[in-house]
């Protein structure tokens, strides 16, 4: 799963850092605040969702506005974990 991880996160690195690959520790927490923003596809949620219990917006949601639909709410992680279970 590490490598995975390091492979996924080295992919959006190469498109953030300049040409010389000098800045690419500035880049890091970016990158990892967009691979924790994506839905991923073993467990259909963000890992925001999981490890937060809620979603972290963009800056850019505040002025759009939310898509439609919303995220779910569990009022503990007892109830997320009975719903996932349901869900297989």
């Amino acid at each position: 799963m590490v490598e995975r991880y390091h492979r996924t996160l080295n992919s959006i690195l190469c498109k953030l850092i300049r040409e010389d690959q000098r800045n690419w520790c500035e880049k890091v927490p970016i990158a990892a605040a967009a691979y924790h923003a994506l839905v991923h596809e073993a467990s259909g949620y963000l890992a925001n969702r999981l490890m937060l219990n809620r979603e972290v917006y963009a800056p850019l949601d505040l002025v759009a506005g939310l898509p439609p639909g919303g995220p779910e709410h569990y009022e503990s992680a007892d109830n997320f974990v009975v719903q996932q279970q349901r869900m297989t």
